[in-house]
């Protein structure tokens, strides 16, 4: 086995890790994902819209003030596009 090969094993074991550590956050277990599939990438699902959902509401939040906030504060370099 040469150099090339470690390192792709490597990369694997450790995105393996992380994938691992996401769908145990998600409660899912690999008996999940072998025999309710469709039963765990729902639940997946409901968690990230749930997520989203209530992300969004923070989001609309700060986009109040920052927003205009961005108008004001570029308003010159505005006006010398339009020029």
């Amino acid at each position: 086995m040469n150099r090339d090969h470690f390192g792709i094993i490597i990369k694997l074991v450790v995105l393996s890790l992380f994938v691992g550590i996401g769908l145990d956050y998600f409660d899912v277990s690999p008996k999940d994902l072998f025999e309710n599939a469709p039963q765990a990438i729902a639940r997946i699902f409901n968690v990230v819209w749930d997520a989203i959902k209530w992300g969004w509401q923070y989001v609309v939040l700060g986009a109040i003030i920052v927003i205009p906030a961005w108008i004001i504060l570029n308003l010159k370099n505005i006006k010398n596009r339009f020029r």
